[in-house]
């Protein structure tokens, strides 16, 4: 499977798991214009640790913060692809500035992605 097909099976699992009212059709049109508006079009463009953060994000892997390389020329625009993410796949999202922060709370999860020291995070919620 390509990267970019892994982003979008592990974006399509994530948004099932978060949405009671899941409408598959309407999510894939929904994601692959996100996906093209920032710049995530071939798997040149989407990084491997931003697949691996949405599938820990996904399955509740604890990832301790881990550094992360992101060729800023080269690829996508994470921080605006992130804000349109939390409507597609009906997540929290805070900007902490910084960093971002996204909660799967169906899925008890959180993930923390830093793009000022390239690092990022997933975690389990306190319940």
């Amino acid at each position: 499977m390509t990267t970019i097909d892994s982003l979008k099976a592990t974006l399509h699992q994530l948004g099932k798991a978060q949405n009671e009212r899941f409408d598959a059709q309407q999510f894939d049109t929904e994601l692959i214009t996100a996906l093209e508006n920032n710049g995530f079009e071939d798997d040149a463009q989407v990084p491997d640790w931003f697949v691996q953060f949405f599938q820990a994000l996904a399955s509740g892997k604890v990832v301790p913060k881990t550094a992360f390389i992101h060729d800023r020329a080269n690829q996508g625009d994470i921080s605006n692809f992130l804000a349109e993410l939390e409507a597609i796949l009906a997540l929290q999202w805070r900007d902490e500035g910084e960093s971002v922060e996204l909660i799967a709370d169906k899925l008890e999860t959180f993930g923390i992605i830093s793009i000022e020291d390239d690092t990022y995070q997933v975690g389990i919620l306190n319940t």
